[in-house]
């Protein structure tokens, strides 16, 4: 994953900006990350990465919406 060069005077974190996103989503699905590995067809140290360097937008997507769906579930 290429990371743009920081402008403007930007301090770098060495994290990936949607690394927290991926984490507190991560953490409100309920989700292990083996349980994540296997739903999207990926290796677990894939998933541990993420944790670092981010993850894909279609991770963040399936994410958002798995926490969505069980939101709607338990209020049924």
């Amino acid at each position: 994953m290429k990371r743009l060069p920081k402008q403007n005077g930007e301090k770098s974190t060495g994290r990936h900006p949607h690394s927290g996103e991926f984490a507190r989503l991560l953490a409100k699905s309920g989700l292990s990350q083996v349980k994540l590995a296997a739903l999207v067809d990926v290796h677990p140290n894939s998933v541990s990465r993420w944790s670092k360097e981010g993850a894909p937008g279609a991770v963040l997507a399936f994410l958002r919406l798995y926490c969505d769906v069980q939101s709607i579930l338990e209020r049924n």
